[in-house]
C-alpha cells in the first residue's frame, strides 16, 4: 500500500473596472469556471461580497471623490487555493493640510504634526511636506496615515512654524513654556508614610531630583507628580534642595524644610513560666525598629536589659509565691520616646487536680455536655481540644462546661487544658468517649409535576449526611444513584405520560447516618398553564382594555373562561386559542389592583395573575430608558431605547427625539414600545440623548446612554531587535467579541498577502524576519471585514554606521548609535569597542547614546570594526593623501619633470607653499601655484640604476622611484 497527496489548484483574479463619476460597476472574474464560494470587495471603507457563479461575481459599486482603493479577496474552497488582488482608481482631487498650534514646556521632547488628507477623507500617503522653523526647511514625506512629525526639543519662547504642500502653506504658532512645579512636604511622626510631593502643570516628563544632605533621591514623573517617599527616615529636622532635570536641562532649585518627629512608644508585657521554684520570664515587645534598654523593678529591686530584635527579655528565678509589684521603664532612642508601665503578676503555688466529665454515651447528632471540674476556688480558663475541633471555656465556681454537636461517630480522645489567671498552677488531663451512629430519616418530594415538562424528585435527608441516594420507578427506571450534597439528593427525569408512578429512594448511610428507604406515589394528569393580562394605565378620558393571553409552557394555545377580580367586581372573559379581550370603559381616576385567575381543568392547571394599573385625571408618567451598548466592528448590534409608562407598560407608536453627535432624528416605537437605532463601524465612544415630548396621555421623558464600537483585532506595535525571536501577534474575534478560533485570515505586508489559521484561542503569532527598517503590517479579518495597520521596527544594538572618507591631517570620526534590547537608545555610559589599524579602542556613548571615535590615521585603507553587547557592525575608513606626485621625461631635452600637487586636509587645494624634492642626497624646491602644483626640471647627471625619489612637505612624504638605463 501506499499513500499520494492531492494538492489544490492555483487561483487567480482578473478584475475589471467601470467608473461613472461615483458609481460603477466592479467584475471578478477566476481563472477557472469551476472555483465556487465568496469574493469580498472593499472600496475604500465600503465592503462588498457576492457568491461566484461559473467563475464570476459583478458588483455595483460607489466610489468616492479622489483615491479609491481597490482590494478583491477570495478565500478558495476545496479545490483552488485562496487569492486576492488590489489597485488604486483615480487620484486625490482636492486636499486639506492640518496642523494645530502648540503650547509646550521648554525643554521637553514634541511633535509638530502634520495631517495630509483627501476631501473624501482618505490619507494621502508618500507625499513631501515641506516644514519651515527658524530659518531651515525639513522636506518630510507622509506615512500610511497622511502624516509627518517633526520631533522639536526648545527653549522658552513664542516660535512660528509654517507647513507646505504644493501651492498650500498653513502657519502655526508653538509656545514654549517655562517649567514650574509646586512642592507640598508636611511634618510627620517617624514611623508614618510621609511624603515629598511636586505637582507640574502639565504633561511633563523627566524626573524631579531631591538633594539631602547625604543622599539624592531621583523620581521620575508620572501623570504630571513626581513623589519621594519619606519611609525609612530617622527622626530629625531635615532640608531639601529640589529641582527638575532631564537629559537636555537642569531647572531652578527649591529649598524646603521639615521635620520627623519620634514617635511615641507602645510596647505587650507577657509573662511565661512563673511558677514557684521555676525560673519564669518577663517579655517586652516592642514594634520593628526600635533599639535602647528596658529597666525592670520587681518589688523594689532592679535589672537593666537591652532591646534586642525589637524584645526585651527578662529572666527571673527565686521569687516566692503570690502577686509581686512589676514597674517596667523604657528610656527610648533616637526615634521613640520614653515609655513606663506598671502592673502585679503572680508566682503561681497552688496546685489543683482536673477532672473530665462526659455525658453518656449519645448517638450523631445529639448534644454532648462536657466539664472539667477544678479546685472550687481556681479561675481562669480552660481549653478543650477534640482533635481539630477545640474550645476556650471561662471557669465559674471551679467548673469550665462545653456543649457541642455534630461530633462524628466513633471513639475520640479529649484533652481539657486548665490555664490560670490566678496562684493555681496550670494542669492538663484527657479521656476518651464514645460517639454512636444515628437512625436517618428521609422525605421524598416533588415541587412541581406537569405534562410535556422534565421532573425533578428530591430526597431530604438528616443534617450533615452524605453519601448516596439509589432512585427507581417501577416499569420505568432501573436504580440511579445520585450524590448527596447539603443533606439532599435530586433526580431529573424526562416528561412522563397522565397517570400514577412509585418512585422508590434507597439510601446508602455513611459514617455517622444507618441506611433508610422510602417510596413516594407521583401522580401526573396537567400541563402547565401560564396567565398574563396587560391593562393600560390611561387617563379618565381613555377606555381602559385588559388583554389576556393564556399559554401552556410549551405555547400551546388554551381556551377557556378566565376570571378578573377588580373594585369587589368579577368580570369573565371568554378566551379563545390563548387570546382574550376585556373592555372596562372609562374608569374614575384612581389606582386600581386586580386578580386574573384560570380555574384549570382535568388537562391544564390552574393558574393567576396580578397587577395594577392607573386612571388619572391628569397626565401620566411616562419612563425612557437604554442600556449602554459595546458592538464589534461590523457586527448587527443596536442601540435600543424603551419607552413605557411608570409600572413598565411599552407605549406604542410615540415620537422619540435621539440626539447622536448633534444631530436629531425622529422615531416612532413599535408594540413594544422599542426603537431601534443602526450602529457604525467607526472606531469610537459617543453618547446617546433621546427624548420623549409627552402626549396628550403621558408626561415627557428623557435618557441617555453610550455607543462604543471595538475592534475585532488586538495587535500592537512590534519593535524587534534584528536577529531575534520576537513575533508579531495578532488576536481575532467573531462579530461577538469571542476568540475566532482554526479560521483563515489574512496579512499584507511589503506588496504581499500571506494566510494563516488562527488557533483556538483567535491567535496567530508571524515570524518577522526581516533587515533593519520600518515596515506597515495589516492584519485582515474576513469574518468582521475589518482591517488594522500596525508598525513594525526592526532594529540593530547599532546602528548608524556607514563608511568614512577624509584626508591626511584630519582626524576620521567614525560613529554609531547604540540601542537596548527595548530598541530605545542606551543613553549615556555604555562602552562601545572600536578596532581600527590592529589597536582597541573603548568609548563610552554621550546622552543620546552616540559612541564617536575620532583617530588620525596614514594615507590608506582600513577596516572598521565596532562591538557592543554581543552586535558587532563593520565600516571601511579611506584616507587621501594630500600629497600627490607625477614624473615625467622629455627625451628632446633630457630633463625630467617632478611635479607635487598639495592639498589641505579638507580636500582643498593650497597655493605657495614650499615642497622639497631630494634626489641622491641633492634636495630642490618648489613652491605650489594656484591650482596647487609645484614643479621642477632638471638635467639628470646619473649612472645607470635604480634611485628613489622623496617628494616632502611637513608629515608628508612621497616615496617614488626612477630605473637609469
Amino acid at each position: 500500500s501506499t499513500s499520494f497527496k492531492v494538492s489544490k489548484q492555483l487561483s487567480s483574479l482578473n478584475v475589471s473596472i467601470e467608473k461613472n463619476n461615483l458609481t460603477g460597476s466592479i467584475i471578478v472574474k477566476t481563472n477557472s469556471s469551476k472555483c465556487s464560494g465568496i469574493i469580498g470587495l472593499y472600496v475604500n471603507q465600503r465592503f462588498y461580497s457576492g457568491n461566484l457563479k461559473n467563475g464570476m461575481v459583478s458588483f455595483d459599486v460607489e466610489f468616492d471623490k479622489g483615491t479609491n482603493y481597490i482590494y478583491v479577496f477570495y478565500d478558495g474552497d476545496f479545490s483552488f487555493e485562496p487569492s486576492s488582488w488590489n489597485a488604486t482608481v483615480g487620484s486625490a482631487e482636492k486636499f486639506f493640510l492640518i496642523a494645530d498650534n502648540i503650547t509646550f514646556y521648554e525643554h521637553n521632547e514634541f511633535y509638530y504634526t502634520v495631517s495630509l488628507y483627501e476631501e473624501n477623507g482618505l490619507a494621502i500617503p508618500n507625499q513631501v511636506i515641506s516644514i519651515e522653523f527658524k530659518g531651515k526647511t525639513y522636506n518630510l514625506t507622509t506615512d500610511n496615515k497622511g502624516m509627518v512629525n517633526l520631533g522639536l526639543n526648545l527653549g522658552e519662547g513664542v516660535y512660528p512654524i509654517t507647513a507646505t504642500y504644493k501651492n498650500v502653506t498653513i502657519n502655526n504658532t508653538i509656545i514654549i513654556k517655562a517649567i514650574e512645579f509646586d512642592v507640598n512636604v508636611n511634618n510627620i511622626t517617624y514611623g508614618e508614610n510621609g511624603n515629598i510631593t511636586v505637582e507640574f502643570e502639565g504633561n511633563i516628563t523627566g524626573c524631579v531630583n531631591f538633594e539631602f544632605l547625604t543622599k539624592t533621591v531621583v523620581a521620575n514623573i508620572t501623570n504630571s507628580k513626581a513623589t519621594c517617599n519619606l519611609q525609612g527616615f530617622s527622626a530629625g529636622t531635615y532640608s531639601v534642595d529640589i529641582f527638575y532635570s532631564n537629559e537636555f536641562f537642569n531647572s531652578r532649585k527649591v529649598a524646603k524644610s521639615f521635620i520627623i518627629g519620634k514617635a511615641n512608644t507602645s510596647f505587650d508585657v507577657e509573662f511565661d513560666n512563673m511558677e514557684i521554684g521555676k525560673t519564669g520570664n518577663v517579655v517586652v515587645s516592642f514594634s520593628d525598629n526600635v533599639t535602647g534598654n528596658v529597666e525592670f523593678v520587681i518589688d523594689n529591686k532592679h535589672y537593666l536589659k537591652g532591646v534586642i530584635d525589637s524584645e526585651a527579655i527578662l529572666n527571673i528565678s527565686g521569687l516566692s509565691g503570690g502577686y509581686h509589684n512589676l514597674t517596667i521603664t523604657y528610656s527610648g532612642d533616637n526615634n521613640y520616646n520614653d515609655a513606663s508601665f506598671k502592673t502585679v503578676f503572680p508566682v503561681k503555688v497552688l496546685k489543683t487536680s482536673i477532672q473530665i466529665i462526659v455525658s453518656n454515651e449519645t448517638s450523631y447528632g445529639d448534644e454532648l455536655d462536657i466539664s472539667a471540674k477544678l479546685d472550687e476556688n481556681a479561675t481562669g480558663k480552660v481549653i478543650f481540644n477534640i482533635g481539630s475541633l477545640s474550645k476556650t471555656c471561662e471557669v465559674n465556681k471551679g467548673v469550665a462546661n462545653w456543649k457541642v454537636r455534630g461530633i462524628d461517630s466513633g471513639i475520640h480522645n479529649i484533652v481539657a487544658s486548665y490555664e490560670s489567671d490566678n496562684l493555681f498552677i496550670n494542669q492538663k488531663n484527657e479521656t476518651s468517649f464514645k460517639i454512636s451512629k444515628a437512625a436517618s430519616t428521609m422525605d421524598i418530594f416533588v415541587k412541581e409535576v406537569y405534562l410535556d415538562e422534565n421532573i425533578r424528585i428530591y430526597a431530604k435527608l438528616n443534617p450533615n449526611a452524605t453519601g448516596m441516594v439509589s432512585f427507581s420507578m417501577d416499569n420505568y427506571y432501573s436504580p440511579r444513584d445520585k450524590i448527596v450534597l447539603n443533606s439532599s439528593a435530586s433526580w431529573l427525569i424526562s416528561p412522563l405520560e397522565t397517570g400514577q408512578y412509585t418512585v422508590h429512594a434507597n439510601y446508602s448511610g455513611d459514617n455517622n447516618y444507618y441506611s433508610s428507604s422510602s417510596t413516594f406515589i407521583l401522580n401526573i394528569s396537567q400541563k402547565r398553564s401560564i396567565l398574563t393580562v396587560e391593562a393600560n394605565d390611561a387617563s379618565n378620558r381613555d377606555n381602559v382594555i385588559f388583554k389576556v393571553t393564556l399559554i401552556t409552557s410549551g405555547n400551546e394555545a388554551i381556551s377557556g373562561v378566565v376570571n378578573i377580580k377588580l373594585s369587589g367586581n368579577s368580570y369573565k372573559v371568554n378566551v379563545r386559542n390563548g387570546k382574550g379581550t376585556l373592555n372596562l370603559g372609562k374608569l374614575t381616576p384612581n389606582e386600581y389592583n386586580f386578580i386574573a385567575y384560570f380555574e384549570g381543568n382535568e388537562k391544564y392547571s390552574n393558574s393567576s395573575f396580578e397587577s395594577s394599573f392607573t386612571v388619572s385625571d391628569y397626565l401620566l408618567n411616562s419612563v425612557l430608558s437604554c442600556n449602554d451598548v459595546v458592538k464589534y466592528y461590523n457586527s448587527d448590534a443596536k442601540f435600543v431605547i424603551v419607552l413605557t409608562s411608570i409600572k413598565g407598560k411599552a407605549i406604542p407608536g410615540e415620537t422619540v427625539y435621539i440626539t447622536v453627535k448633534g444631530i436629531e432624528n425622529t422615531y416612532v416605537t413599535d408594540e413594544e414600545g422599542k426603537v431601534y437605532l443602526d450602529i457604525g463601524n467607526a472606531f469610537e465612544k459617543y453618547n446617546v440623548t433621546a427624548e420623549f415630548r409627552g402626549s396628550n396621555s403621558y408626561y415627557p421623558s428623557n435618557t441617555s446612554g453610550s455607543v462604543e464600537i471595538l475592534s475585532t483585532i488586538e495587535s500592537a506595535d512590534l519593535i524587534k531587535l534584528y536577529g531575534a525571536g520576537s513575533q508579531y501577534f495578532a488576536i481575532f474575534k467573531d462579530l461577538s467579541g469571542k476568540a475566532l478560533m482554526n479560521t483563515q485570515v489574512f496579512f499584507k505586508i511589503l506588496g504581499k498577502t500571506y494566510n494563516y489559521t488562527t488557533l483556538p484561542n483567535g491567535v496567530v503569532r508571524l515570524n518577522i524576519d526581516l533587515n533593519p527598517g520600518t515596515y506597515s503590517i495589516t492584519a485582515i479579518n474576513p469574518v468582521t471585514g475589518e482591517n488594522k495597520i500596525n508598525k513594525i521596527t526592526i532594529f540593530n544594538k547599532l546602528m548608524g554606521n556607514k563608511d568614512v572618507t577624509n584626508y591626511f591631517g584630519a582626524k576620521s570620526t567614525y560613529k554609531v548609535r547604540a540601542y537596548d534590547e527595548t530598541g530605545k537608545v542606551v543613553g549615556a555610559g555604555k562602552l562601545v569597542i572600536f578596532k581600527v589599524n590592529g589597536k582597541k579602542y573603548k568609548v563610552k556613548t554621550d546622552k543620546k547614546g552616540y559612541a564617536t571615535l575620532s583617530i588620525k590615521l596614514n594615507p590608506k585603507q582600513y577596516i572598521v570594526t565596532a562591538q557592543f553587547n554581543g552586535t558587532k557592525v563593520s565600516n571601511k575608513i579611506t584616507v587621501k593623501p594630500v600629497l600627490t606626485t607625477k614624473i615625467t621625461s622629455n627625451k628632446k631635452t633630457k630633463k625630467t619633470k617632478f611635479s607635487a600637487k598639495l592639498l589641505n586636509s579638507k580636500g582643498k587645494v593650497l597655493k605657495g607653499k614650499k615642497i622639497t624634492f631630494k634626489i641622491k642626497g641633492k634636495k630642490y624646491t618648489s613652491k605650489t601655484n594656484k591650482k596647487g602644483w609645484a614643479s621642477i626640471n632638471i638635467k639628470l647627471k646619473l649612472k645607470k640604476g635604480t634611485y628613489k625619489v622623496y617628494t616632502i612637505y611637513g608629515k608628508s612624504k612621497v616615496i617614488n622611484k626612477i630605473r637609469v638605463k
